[in-house]
């Protein structure tokens, strides 16, 4: 777990999230930031990540939910389902994982855009498919 994790766990366990008009300007930059970040990611996996047919790996569907909800809720979402997303598991197949939205949300310090169970099961995730969040 990182030291950012550490701390916010420490703090915050259930999270209210605050709608649109009482959320702070700096909560509106991170969510910027990450919806960025998001969408980085999307550039960068298929120049780094090759799928189980050899050929670079393009996260259409994810950068679909980027564009249309927004990273923030793209990630909100997926994270609270049951089921692993697709694209983890190409991702995970394709020694990918560090481009994961789970990643992201991890190996950076988001403020309160996600509450420690958020974070937590990222780390799950990630660690169940052999990934270590930080390496």
């Amino acid at each position: 777990m990182g030291l950012h994790m550490a701390r916010r766990s420490a703090r915050q366990s259930l999270q209210y999230q605050h709608p649109p008009e009482q959320r702070s300007l700096m909560d509106m930059k991170l969510e910027r930031n990450f919806h960025e970040a998001m969408l980085a990611i999307c550039r960068q996996t298929p120049l780094q990540c090759i799928d189980l047919n050899g050929r670079p790996y393009n996260p259409v569907r994810f950068r679909q939910m980027v564009l249309t909800r927004g990273g923030w809720q793209t990630a909100k979402r997926l994270i609270r389902s049951n089921e692993l997303p697709d694209g983890f598991v190409d991702l995970a197949a394709g020694k990918g994982l560090h481009l994961s939205m789970e990643a992201v949300m991890v190996e950076k310090d988001w403020g309160d855009l996600f509450t420690a169970e958020e974070l937590d099961v990222a780390v799950k995730r990630l660690r169940a498919a052999g990934y270590e969040p930080g390496t």
